[in-house]
């Protein structure tokens, strides 16, 4: 398998290195306008209590930036969008809640 950061050349004439991106960084959006890249998300916290409400529900810790952005999305979606979680894992809930009408048939 490949590393999302190969080297393009061993060597250059000045001695250094270049590197290139074999994929392109996954943005995760946050809410709001908000997106970071997937691979400088460190740590997903959720918000409770009081502090929890009118579109916070995450702490979002981003490598280089010394406060955590606020998220308007649960950690839940948030690694999903990262895909860190399967989306066949059995412990993300279920998109719609049960007490709503399906919209679009399975097709089954």
């Amino acid at each position: 398998m490949l590393e999302p950061w190969a080297p393009l050349e061993p060597g250059c004439a000045d001695g250094n290195t270049v590197w290139t991106m074999s994929t392109p960084p996954r943005m995760v959006f946050l809410g709001f306008g908000k997106y970071v890249r997937a691979d400088r998300i460190y740590a997903l916290e959720p918000i409770v209590g009081d502090e929890r409400g009118n579109g916070r529900r995450t702490l979002v810790w981003v490598e280089g930036m010394a406060t955590a952005m606020v998220a308007s999305r649960t950690q839940e979606t948030i690694l999903e969008e990262m895909g860190a979680v399967s989306s066949g894992s059995h412990a993300t809930r279920p998109r719609r809640r049960p007490d709503q009408p399906q919209l679009f048939p399975d097709g089954t």
